[in-house]
């Protein structure tokens, strides 16, 4: 065999190798997410009491986002936690029409 034919040989052994780890490695990812999907969903219990959660801030820094904004402080608004130990600070530097919108919805 010529030199050329061996190291021909070789690169392709070598990619049919790496296609095959590859291809090991995929089905591990798979099989664990089938494994994790068919397991029952399990509720955590609460550990902490109510009264004894930590205080919660949630910063939102927004910059001429006039078409997201509105949408975000809804998704935000709706986290299941205490009203009293959860607070929203929206921090704003848009130079649009973004200011009026974030008023109009807080």
């Amino acid at each position: 065999m010529s030199f050329w034919a061996i190291t021909i040989l070789g690169i392709y052994a070598f990619a049919l190798f790496y296609i095959t780890v590859y291809c090991v490695i995929q089905f591990d990812l798979l099989f664990h997410y089938l494994k994790q999907r068919a397991a029952p969903n399990v509720v955590l219990p609460n550990i902490l009491p109510i009264d004894e959660l930590p205080f919660v801030t949630v910063q939102l820094p927004v910059y001429n986002e006039k078409y997201v904004v509105e949408r975000l402080i809804d998704a935000v608004a709706v986290f299941d936690y205490p009203r009293d130990r959860f607070e929203i600070h929206i921090l704003d530097d848009s130079t649009d029409e973004t200011r009026g919108l974030i008023a109009a919805k807080v």
